[in-house]
């Protein structure tokens, strides 16, 4: 009897489990298709207030120069390696400042001109 009781609890759980990968899966597969449509679009002006909500992943064209420091943030790629993601400061042309993902480079590149 015991041993009835401590399997359909076990098959409980891992129903429950799988029901939940699914969920989660739904859900994932969700935000992914969120993520390339906002990415895939064609790009648009830098709004002039962003709001975190609306505009998250928003393709933005602006000009103006990239500002000379930068930040090194140190991580590792799969089959890659270790590296650094550069993220630059951007002055646009009429003043404001941003943030560009300036992308991954490897770590013997950590100093490389990038201009």
């Amino acid at each position: 009897m015991f041993l009835l009781i401590f399997g359909l609890a076990g098959l409980a759980v891992l129903l429950g489990l799988g029901t939940w990968q699914a969920y989660r899966l739904n859900w994932k597969q969700t935000v992914i298709a969120q993520i390339d449509a906002r990415v895939d679009a064609g790009p648009v002006a830098l709004p002039g207030e962003p709001d975190v909500t609306r505009d998250k992943y928003l393709a933005v064209a602006v000009t103006g120069q990239v500002l000379p420091d930068e930040v090194h943030v140190l991580v590792s790629k799969l089959r890659v390696g270790a590296g650094y993601l550069i993220i630059a400061a951007f002055e646009t042309d009429d003043g404001r400042r941003i943030l560009v993902d300036r992308g991954f480079t490897r770590t013997s590149n950590k100093n490389a001109d990038r201009t």
